[in-house]
Formats: C-alpha cells, sequence, structure tokens
C-alpha cells in the first residue's frame, strides 16, 4: 500500500517536471554493496573462530550479527523513504515559487485560467506526501520505538558497568546503536522541517500580493498544509526531532547524578 501511494504520487509530479535523480535500484545496489562487504568481514572472523574451535562464541557471535543486519537493513529503509519524502515536500515548495514567478507579470485582479486548478493540485499532492507519512508511521512505528530504546538502554548500561570495561567489550555495537538512533532521529526530523518550510513559503509569498484570488490560493494553501503537518512518531508516543537528542541527554545526565549520589559508579 505504501509503494502503491509512492509510485501514484511519483505519476503526478512528472506531470509536473519531477526528475528523480536515484532510482530504488540505485539505493538498492547501494545497500547491498554494504550488506555484502560486512557479510563478507564476519564471515572471515567466524571462520578464523571455527579454525581454533570457539563453537559457543560462534553461535552467539552470529545472532548477534542477525539481529544487527537486520536493524541496520530497517534503518537504511527508514533513511531513504524518509529523504524520498523530504524530496518531494521540497519539489513542491519549489514548483509553487515558479508558479508565482510566473504570475507576476500579470495583473492580480484579472483572473487567469487554471489559477484555482494550479493550487488545488498542489495541495492534492501534499496531502498526499501526508498520507504516505501516515502510512510510514504505521510501518516503521515500533521499529523506530525499539531502537531508541535500544540506544537509551545501551547508553544507561555503560553508565552502571563502567565505560572503560563496556568499551573494551561492546565497543562496536555501542557505536552502531547510537549512529542508527541520530540518523533515525535527524532524517525524520528534516521530513517535518520541509513541511514548515512549504507552509512558511505559502505565508510569505502573500506578503507583496494584494487581494485578489492568488493570496485566496496561497492562504488556502497555508491553512492546508498548517493542519497536515507531516510529523513522524514513534509508535505514537511522541514525534521525532532533534528534542529528542536533548531529552536522551538530559535522562543520561540526570541519570549519571543519581548513580553518582548512591556511589554506583
Amino acid at each position: 500500500m505504501f509503494w502503491k501511494n509512492l509510485d501514484l504520487l511519483d505519476q503526478n509530479l512528472k506531470k509536473l517536471n519531477y526528475q528523480n535523480k536515484h532510482s530504488l535500484a540505485f539505493h538498492t545496489g547501494v545497500i547491498s554493496t554494504c550488506f555484502t562487504v560486512l557479510f563478507l568481514v564476519h564471515a572471515y572472523e567466524v571462520l578464523n573462530w571455527y579454525s581454533s574451535g570457539s563453537y559457543v562464541i560462534i553461535y552467539s557471535y552470529m545472532n548477534f550479527r542477525l539481529c544487527m543486519y537486520y536493524q541496520l537493513l530497517v534503518v537504511l529503509m527508514m533513511c531513504y523513504i524518509t529523504r524520498m519524502l523530504k524530496l518531494r515536500i521540497d519539489f513542491l515548495k519549489r514548483y509553487l515559487r515558479k508558479v508565482m514567478a510566473r504570475k507576476r507579470g500579470v495583473l492580480w485582479n484579472v483572473p487567469q485560467e487554471n489559477e484555482s486548478n494550479e493550487f488545488q493540485e498542489i495541495s492534492k499532492l501534499y496531502g498526499t506526501i501526508y498520507n504516505s507519512v501516515k502510512l510510514f508511521n504505521y510501518i516503521f512505528g515500533w521499529h523506530i520505538y525499539f531502537v531508541i530504546m535500544a540506544s537509551v538502554l545501551e547508553v544507561l548500561s555503560s553508565v552502571s558497568f563502567g565505560l572503560t570495561l563496556f568499551f573494551y567489550l561492546k565497543l562496536e555495537r555501542y557505536v552502531l546503536i547510537n549512529v542508527l538512533y541520530t540518523c533515525i532521529v535527524l532524517s525524520c526530523d528534516r521530513v517535518e522541517k520541509s513541511g514548515r518550510s512549504f507552509s512558511e513559503a505559502c505565508i510569505l509569498l502573500q506578503r507583496s500580493i494584494p487581494e485578489s484570488s492568488t493570496r485566496k490560493g496561497l492562504r488556502f494553501l497555508a491553512q492546508f498544509s498548517r493542519g497536515l503537518v507531516p510529523e513522524i512518531t514513534s509508535a505514537g508516543f511522541y514525534k521525532i526531532s532533534q528534542s529528542v537528542l536533548m531529552s536522551i541527554l538530559s535522562t543520561v545526565a540526570t541519570y549519571v547524578i543519581i548513580s553518582l549520589q548512591f556511589n554506583k559508579v
């Protein structure tokens, strides 16, 4: 349903001369290459342990790697999809500016042919993007929630058990989880900022336009887009924005202070 909705959006955007520089096949090739390199490196490690007879280490290591592969794949997919949504919102904003630039040489109080249709088409496309974001939340909301929870628990456990021992034993996992967590937050935050930037553009473009059908169309788009902000949430618990990074930092700082008070660090 999600990809069908996105494909329909692209078909309508192409009517407005939208060009997708990197296709799905390109990004699939990049992701496949990264996973192939990681798999070869880990396979080399497993073969070395197998030759030394460390069977227990191999089984635990393979379970961890399978979870890591799945988590990495989901995060890369989320970052790719959010980038796609952001690019399409940015294109709508540029297209709206082109429409307004084309109308500058025309008297504002003279009704123009197909003027209302252009604003309706833009609002329809923006609504389709908003529906895509809702589907994204439905599919990946719980994934985002568990990735963020895992990141928080990893940071808190590093404080509880000592940074030196933790980094020695789990450095790779610690870095990976926190990098994935940061990528999710920043990519989701950019989608919401693009939506708000589109609303701001609709408002700012009204400054030099007298009361007319064009101004009414811009006012309609501004109200429409402000009511449909493309927010990405963590399973509906909270929206994903840059403020989440500071919230995690404050949580860790509070935990460290309490641990110091009870002499547990």
